[in-house]
């Protein structure tokens, strides 16, 4: 149903995530919008893997993600899909991608609103202009081919670092309207055994931003840890609980699919239960870099309390007669008595008429009587 629109008031270092839909193994659901932190600083980000049928197929196999993706990475290579509205990274720079996978800056939610994420770091370097220009220069240098797309692969990525560090290019800029690196330019994965600390920059150098200035986005740097036993028997838990509920819907769905009549219309609606596991782990706890927001306070009016029966002293004491209120004690503060009223008029043509109109009015002559 439509909804009027309102305002949210702006709070910030967060990113507002406006109304939508999220799927769940269970179906989707309807989440209202929330303050979220910034897109490079909400954790993380594993690189995807394939792995074949032979060796998913293998008895005990178990596959624990060894390399992490770049946050500053991200930046440089970020597209939306635009019939899903979800978010790829990686090389979509060919001609026959364009169609389908937009860079985010030009992705328009509803023809109008910007991407979210993109439009908090775009105000966040509002003041420096050379960020938001360097990022589009970027993507358009990848596209002609003037700058090297990234890799698809990690051995591709391993043999581009190696073949700059011979060249002795890897500290000079790609590009005279870009302001990053090689290495940076074909950085994307890094080792999780060796990274134990991730710096995150939002490329805070296409910014051009001085020494003795501040960046508007602050250079963070996060601390990789092992996670602990309980949060990993927390996850196995979250896991299981969705695997039973996904079942569960699977079947569901392949009832009401085999009820539907050859030419595929209902009649009417199909009512489908799925049983959800009672017993819910509790909620996991998450921690996020930046302080939560402060709460919103609201303005009330002030009510005032009612007032006692006091002792009031005689000189407050309140007037209850105007006509026998004590005189003011300062006589040169005391105001004029009003003027006295005018006389009765008994007779209306005798009323003598009023003697500041009569010296202004000239006489009136004897007008000639019509013939």
């Amino acid at each position: 149903m439509w909804r009027p629109g309102h305002w949210v008031r702006f709070r910030p270092n967060w990113v507002w995530v406006p109304d939508c839909y999220k799927w769940t193994p269970a179906g989707y659901v309807f989440v209202h919008g929330y303050w979220d932190a910034p897109l490079v600083e909400r954790g993380l980000l594993f690189a995807p893997c394939h792995i074949s049928r032979t060796v998913y197929a293998r008895r005990g196999f178990v596959y624990r993600p060894a390399y992490v993706v770049q946050p500053d990475f991200i930046i440089g290579s970020l597209f939306v899909r635009a019939k899903t509205r979800h978010y790829y990274f990686g090389d979509y720079f060919e001609e026959k991608y364009r169609k389908r996978y937009v860079p985010w800056f030009d992705h328009r939610v509803e023809r109008v609103a910007q991407d979210v994420n993109y439009g908090y770091y775009r105000r966040a370097y509002a003041k420096h202009p050379s960020w938001e220009k360097g990022v589009k220069a970027l993507y358009a240098a990848r596209y002609s081919g003037d700058v090297p797309r990234p890799p698809v692969t990690l051995v591709q990525q391993t043999k581009a670092v190696a073949k700059i560090r011979s060249d002795r290019s890897g500290e000079t800029v790609v590009h005279k309207t870009v302001n990053i690196t090689h290495v940076q330019n074909v950085t994307v994965l890094a080792p999780v055994s060796k990274a134990k600390t991730v710096k995150v920059t939002a490329l805070s150098r296409l910014a051009n931003v001085r020494e003795e200035e501040k960046a508007p986005v602050a250079v963070k740097t996060f601390e990789v840890k092992k996670s602990r036993e309980v949060a990993v028997k927390e996850e196995r838990r979250q896991v299981e609980r969705y695997k039973v509920i996904a079942e569960q819907r699977k079947a569901a769905e392949t009832k009401a699919v085999a009820k539907l009549p050859k030419d595929g219309k209902l009649e009417a609606p199909v009512k489908v239960r799925i049983e959800v596991p009672k017993t819910a782990p509790p909620p996991r706890k998450l921690t996020h870099p930046t302080p939560p927001p402060p709460p919103v306070r609201v303005k009330t009016e002030e009510k005032t309390p009612p007032v006692k029966d006091k002792a009031v002293p005689k000189d407050k004491a309140p007037v209850k007669d105007k006509d026998k209120a004590p005189p003011p004690k300062d006589k040169d503060k005391q105001p004029p008595p009003p003027p006295p009223p005018p006389p009765p008029v008994k007779d209306k043509d005798k009323a003598p008429p009023p003697k500041d109109k009569v010296k202004d009015k000239e006489p009136v002559k004897d007008k000639p009587k019509d013939r």
